[in-house]
């Protein structure tokens, strides 16, 4: 049965949406929540009690398994681009690493936490969809994703005639996230466990793709389990944009 880890930074207009759409569209067993120890208070507070939530405090999520705070690891961190923030990049490891703390199925969805289902695409086949036209982007940030995956997975990246990769949600395999962990530890030739080295690689290539770079290792190592729907099926229908609350969407 799904279950889906949503990394949260902050609740907003749109969050309760979120939540209760992807109850209402796929049914999950569970909803995994990592945000800070204060959206989480304010959440229980909403009374949700129909949504299957758990909820986890990210500042110490890793401290289990790794021994490392939040701050702790993001000290390691340094900025390169403005771009970014600690936060930005700290969300990247939660989505990598939500499987070694939480126990999750072999197939679990991550979700962004701004993303709203509204007609959303189905899951029984273990399918993500392409969302976002390749036609846009920052070239400059597209071309270090694609060196990152060039030479830390020492691999070629996947590539779509249509769409990017990043799609906002993405269906991951246990197996291929570990063989994914273990190629960092071979890449920078050390034991440190692959939550250092991910953000060694940070600094190293300044920044970072978690969807793309999942699904090129996929790709590359099992091609029949890159399962997805084209743009033209979802994508060309979906709506990416910002509201911060103050916007015509969240108005209405």
């Amino acid at each position: 049965m799904l279950e889906i880890v949503i990394p949260l930074y902050k609740i907003n207009w749109v969050t309760k949406a979120v939540l209760e759409g992807l109850n209402f569209h796929y049914s999950p067993k569970k909803i995994h929540i990592i945000s800070s120890q204060k959206e989480i208070n304010f959440f229980k507070k909403l009374k949700a009690d129909y949504l299957p939530l758990k909820f986890y405090d990210e500042d110490i999520f890793f401290c289990r398994k790794f021994n490392l705070t939040k701050n702790k690891l993001l000290k390691e961190l340094v900025i390169k681009n403005k771009l970014y923030t600690k936060g930005w990049f700290y969300q990247q490891c939660l989505k990598i690493g939500a499987n070694d703390i939480i126990k999750l199925p072999n197939r679990f969805m991550i979700w962004d936490a701004d993303m709203l289902p509204v007609n959303p695409w189905p899951i029984t086949d273990n399918k993500f969809a392409l969302l976002q036209d390749s036609s846009g982007g920052n070239p400059e940030i597209i071309e270090k994703w694609k060196i990152w995956i060039k030479k830390v997975l020492e691999i070629e990246p996947v590539f779509n005639h249509k769409s990017t990769f990043i799609c906002h949600h993405m269906i991951f395999n246990q197996n291929h996230l570990e063989s994914f962990k273990k190629q960092l530890q071979r890449h920078y030739k050390s034991d440190d466990n692959w939550l250092k080295l991910l953000i060694r690689s940070f600094n190293d290539y300044e920044t970072f793709s978690e969807y793309w770079a999942y699904t090129s290792w996929v790709n590359e190592k099992a091609k029949n389990d890159l399962k997805y729907f084209e743009y033209e099926d979802y994508g060309a229908s979906h709506e990416r944009f910002f509201d911060d609350g103050t916007g015509l969407f969240s108005h209405k």
